[in-house]
């Protein structure tokens, strides 16, 4: 990778705002990314990546463990990603949707 930081937006996430984004971009540092979290469910698919976690992604998918929620929690371990707890006014950024029914009503 060339840059400090991968930035990740799933496609099926579009209530995500540039302003909540940023906030995500302005809590990395330098070595550290960013992990939004849900509760206890963390939100891997809009999240801030370090360079420096790109060996952790080769070794789970060389072992066969594909699950982001696994490896974010122990990115969060070895301090490589630092968790950001959603509040309930901002938790429709991070809804998913892939079908018009998981939309709100008011933007359908």
């Amino acid at each position: 990778m060339g840059t400090t930081h991968l930035v990740v937006l799933a496609v099926d996430m579009p209530l995500m705002t540039g302003g909540q984004m940023r906030t995500l971009v302005s809590l990395a540092t330098i070595g550290g990314g960013v992990l939004p979290m849900i509760g206890e469910r963390a939100e891997p698919l809009a999240a801030i990546f370090p360079r420096e976690a790109g060996s952790d992604f080769l070794a789970a998918l060389a072992g066969g463990n594909y699950s982001l929620q696994e490896l974010s929690r122990g990115l969060v371990r070895t301090g490589k990603l630092r968790i950001f707890e959603i509040s309930p006014d901002q938790e429709e950024f991070y809804r998913s949707v892939n079908a018009p029914g998981d939309l709100p009503i008011e933007t359908r």
